[in-house]
């Protein structure tokens, strides 16, 4: 859902605004033609650019592309996708913002009936589930005397995992738990499953670079038959609300260290246990768990 644009003057409108309005008392007093002249373009200038630059905002649809996993404390790298659906007039300076996550990014030519992509950085403060809602379109296209505010409200609920950590704090985990035997093979050298976007913790020899380059976005190869082990992590119950939120970070930091090195993971939070499994859908719901695992006051 979108709200009705509203359009303000900028630093710049203001200042040439209040040369207008210096140059018409100039011009009553001395009749000078030249200053005149100069009075109309600014006048022009101004009248002209209020609805150019509201125009430059209508008929654009912009969304968000999240990464699939988002976790606490790390920068969220994802898209923005702006639309342009009309059929004249390219959009042209657009900068789409979303409050205090400081997720910005800039349009500078979007043609008509076509789309533009932008890379755009989400932080989270907070695990768990995550509401996002409003974001804002500005644009002070085409003099930068005026500019055009459009706010949309498009919400969306994102999980987001604990900060993964490795021993006292450390970025990025060595798998730690019990392990529980062996299993299949590892290596990579079973079947292919398909393709599917770069996760944290994937080893980067998989990564499929022509369909990288393709889709503009890392790509990795999903085999089966890569586990060799299994392993269950246990997540320390802890009182103390500081100490429960490290435990689960480092249980996060374990979990995806453990399916880069292609064992089957399992998790133990309180009484929930999950057991050893593989596969992109099983990391995310043991990283699920864990971001959406009760708090500690």
């Amino acid at each position: 859902m979108t709200r009705g644009v509203q359009l303000r003057l900028t630093e710049d409108g203001r200042m040439v605004v209040l040369g207008c309005g210096v140059l018409a008392v100039v011009v009553f007093l001395t009749g000078n033609n030249l200053l005149a002249m100069l009075l109309s373009v600014g006048i022009a200038l101004v009248g002209i650019g209020a609805p150019l630059t509201t125009f430059n905002l209508r008929g654009l649809e912009a969304h968000r592309r999240l990464p699939a996993e988002c976790f606490r404390g790390v920068p969220s790298h994802g898209r923005w996708v702006l639309t342009n659906r009309r059929r004249f007039m390219a959009a042209r300076g657009v900068r789409i913002r979303e409050g205090h996550r400081d997720a910005e990014a800039l349009f500078t030519d979007v043609p008509p009936k076509n789309r533009g992509t932008a890379a755009a950085t989400w932080r989270f403060a907070e695990r768990g589930i995550v509401q996002l809602d409003r974001f804002v379109l500005t644009s002070a296209f085409p003099f930068g005397l005026w500019e055009a505010e459009l706010a949309v409200e498009q919400p969306v609920e994102v999980l987001v995992y604990p900060r993964p950590l490795r021993g006292q704090g450390e970025s990025l985990p060595a798998a730690e738990g019990e392990v529980e035997g062996e299993r299949a093979a590892r290596g990579g050298v079973g079947d292919v499953v398909g393709l599917r976007e770069y996760q944290l913790g994937d080893r980067p020899s998989a990564i499929h670079w022509r369909s990288t380059a393709r889709r503009g976005t890392p790509m990795v190869i999903e085999r089966s038959g890569e586990v060799g082990r299994a392993v269950r992590i246990t997540v320390p119950d802890e009182e103390d609300a500081t100490q429960w939120e490290r435990a689960l970070s480092q249980a996060c930091g374990a979990v995806i260290r453990a399916f880069s090195e292609g064992l089957a993971v399992g998790l133990r939070i309180g009484d929930e246990v999950y057991p050893p499994e593989q596969g992109g859908a099983w990391r995310r719901r043991l990283l699920g768990a864990l971001g959406t695992a009760p708090r500690r006051d």
